[in-house]
């Protein structure tokens, strides 16, 4: 009988070592009882993270960037710029990044305001509409926004004639923290007039 008992006492021992060994090694703890008809709810502060991209969107016969990134869940209540850049029919080449900035004045002679967009090896189309947007920038006051098409072969701060692609806006765009439309900008093979 005592020989019964001492085979038992070492089954239930060492299966409560077994069980503590596997809880440690797999570094989780039993989770705790929860009341009957209870059911787990997230933090309700907590909200899916995302980069401070962009948001792909797009009208009926516009295509965006496939590679941009969304800004958000759909209850973000942060003021957002937006942006359309057509890209020209007669558009070939490979792209190597897509930047928009705001600049205080053109031609450009310092460093920009502030960096809206920069996005490396973009999905570009002939004829194509790209609907960019984002955060709105902590700068404010009076801004023009360019956006270069940087090519393959083409120039690295500052647009190559006849290789790159770039727009810029006609009139400053006022930057105030509230939401924005910069209206749509025709993308344009860089020239050395241009002004930009």
């Amino acid at each position: 009988m005592s020989r019964t008992l001492r085979l038992l006492s070492a089954l239930v021992l060492g299966s409560s070592l077994a069980l503590v060994a596997c809880a440690s090694e797999a570094g989780t703890s039993t989770p705790a009882a929860t009341d009957a008809g209870s059911t787990p709810v997230a933090d309700a502060g907590s909200t899916p993270s995302s980069d401070a991209g962009t948001t792909p969107s797009s009208d009926a016969g516009t295509t965006t960037d496939a590679g941009a990134a969304p800004t958000g869940d759909a209850g973000s209540q942060k003021p957002q710029w937006t942006l359309r850049l057509t890209v020209p029919r007669d558009y070939t080449g490979t792209p190597r990044q897509l930047s928009v900035v705001l600049v205080n004045s053109l031609p450009v002679t310092t460093i920009p305001a502030a960096f809206l967009y920069t996005k490396d090896n973009p999905t570009v189309a002939a004829g194509q509409e790209l609907t960019l947007s984002g955060d709105v920038p902590t700068n404010r006051g009076s801004f023009k926004v360019l956006a270069v098409l940087y090519m393959q072969g083409g120039g690295f701060f500052t647009p190559t004639a006849g290789k790159d692609y770039d727009t810029a806006s006609a009139n400053f765009v006022q930057i105030t923290g509230q939401s924005v439309d910069f209206g749509t900008l025709p993308l344009a093979f860089h020239t050395a007039t241009d002004g930009h």
